[in-house]
């Protein structure tokens, strides 16, 4: 028997003692464990998609309570990007350049989201709220584009 087959049978024969001693772990050694953390996802990250919507599906109502719970932090959120947003929008902008932007936000295809191409809050740049930099991404692609350049 290898060392990670006694480990499962380990943690098979003692559910509460391993998670406990999991648990501590990671709080003592936060960095390693948000490494291993990341190592993992990157390494099943099908499956770690896959199990956290079914999960959310599951527990739907767990999210919408919580999004109840929590709705002024949500609004500061969402204002917060509002006015970022409105930062990033130059005065020199024609109406018809504003206009075009609002017709590109109204159609965008089910399933798409708008991005920008360049982030407006970028890490070493910071991009313009301007009809040539938005395009339409799938939700997926967009969460990991993040905030990095193209």
């Amino acid at each position: 028997m290898n060392a990670s087959e006694k480990a499962k049978a380990y943690r098979a024969k003692n559910p509460g003692k391993a998670a406990a001693d999991a648990k501590a772990w990671r709080e003592k050694n936060p960095l390693a464990a948000s490494r291993d953390s990341k190592r993992h996802y990157e390494k099943n990250k099908e499956s770690e998609k896959a199990r956290t919507s079914a999960y959310r599906r599951a527990n739907l109502d767990k999210y919408r309570q919580w999004e109840r719970d929590h709705t002024k932090e949500r609004q500061a959120k969402n204002a917060l990007r509002r006015a970022r947003k409105l930062q990033a929008t130059p005065p020199w902008l024609t109406q018809d350049q504003l206009d075009q932007m609002k017709e590109f936000y109204k159609a965008c295809p089910p399933g798409y989201e708008v991005d920008h191409i360049y982030p407006l809050m970028g890490e070493n740049s910071c991009g313009l709220h301007v009809p040539w930099n938005l395009q339409y991404l799938t939700r997926e692609e967009n969460r990991s584009k993040g905030n990095r350049l193209p």
